[in-house]
């Protein structure tokens, strides 16, 4: 089972993208935040290093919408 998260990076008004990250459940407990999402989306190798720095939200997403941002 895995959790679904929505990682949008904002630039600037016209730079700006979303990337979809897969953390399994028995990685998140009840103090994980927005920042160890992101650094997981760094692990994974979905999301630049450079481009952390830039991330404005982390939404929770459905498994549907997770796999729909992948294009599957």
């Amino acid at each position: 089972m895995a959790q679904y998260f929505d990682v949008h990076v904002f630039h600037n008004r016209k730079d700006g993208f979303s990337v979809p990250v897969a953390i399994q459940d028995r990685n998140v407990d009840d103090s994980f935040n927005d920042d160890d999402i992101i650094a997981q989306a760094v692990e994974q190798g979905v999301l630049d290093a450079e481009d952390a720095n830039y991330v404005d939200s982390v939404d929770d997403i459905s498994e549907q919408e997770y796999n729909d941002m992948k294009g599957i």
